[in-house]
């Protein structure tokens, strides 16, 4: 059984291939948990993480103003629940299946998801047009053409970037080599700027521009790693 990833075991990590305890590592928590929330940014452009919103659908309302914690990166696919033959969830439907999380899917039981998907829309009285418009502070404008003729809840499907409890096992090293790799990077930058340090009996060169040509070119490796598995995914506007 695998043991969840938490932030204080990418910390550990981080630190260990690093060399510490033997060698001092001049990166504290703080530093290395801003790493950890940009590699899960990179990660949830290929990978993200789909969850349902609602909102209140008002006679005659055509645009609602969502926030980007209702949001997150965008709106994906807008229907009527209540006119649904069965209820769904979202381990039903992955829009990104195909290019992400299966990336060797058949594209012949992808197209059959996209089918099954359709019948939902149709079902669910979801044919009607919509577009999510995004603000440049977060959150957006959701339009609906025509606007309802009464009132109902409206569901949607939103993309957000994955916290480590939601990366699968399969990517845990994936997130742990990556952090490492920009950790590399960021240490040797702070250790480039001494260049060295006085010693007992001499100075001591520091490897900060070595760390930093190592972790760049680790981190563009496993970003093509990536990009090898699926392309980035971006909101779909209707």
């Amino acid at each position: 059984m695998s043991i969840a990833l938490t932030e204080t075991i990418v910390t550990e990590y981080i630190k260990l291939m690093l060399g510490d305890p033997v060698i001092c590592v001049e990166l504290d928590d703080s530093q290395i948990l801003a790493i950890i929330n940009q590699a899960l940014g990179i990660y949830g452009t290929y990978k993200p993480v789909e969850k349902f919103g609602s909102v209140a659908a008002l006679p005659t309302t055509q645009k609602y103003t969502l926030t980007y914690n209702q949001t997150g990166r965008g709106i994906i696919e807008v229907f009527r629940p209540d006119l649904l033959r069965s209820a769904i969830g979202l381990d039903q439907f992955d829009v990104f299946k195909y290019h992400t999380h299966l990336p060797n899917l058949d594209p012949g039981d992808y197209y059959q998801e996209r089918v099954w998907w359709k019948e939902v829309r149709r079902s669910a009285g979801a044919d009607d047009d919509w577009e999510f418009i995004e603000a440049p502070t977060g959150g957006g404008d959701l339009y609906i053409s025509p606007p309802p003729s009464e009132a109902f809840t409206l569901t949607y499907i939103y993309i957000v970037d994955p916290t480590l409890a939601e990366v699968p096992p399969s990517d845990d090293d994936w997130i742990k080599d990556y952090c490492l790799a920009m950790a590399m990077e960021v240490l040797g930058r702070i250790r480039r700027k001494f260049g060295s340090v006085q010693g007992a009996e001499s100075s001591i060169e520091l490897d900060g521009s070595d760390l930093v040509n190592e972790g760049k070119e680790m981190r563009q490796q496993m970003e093509e790693y990536l990009t090898g598995r699926g392309q980035i995914v971006a909101p779909i506007r209707g």
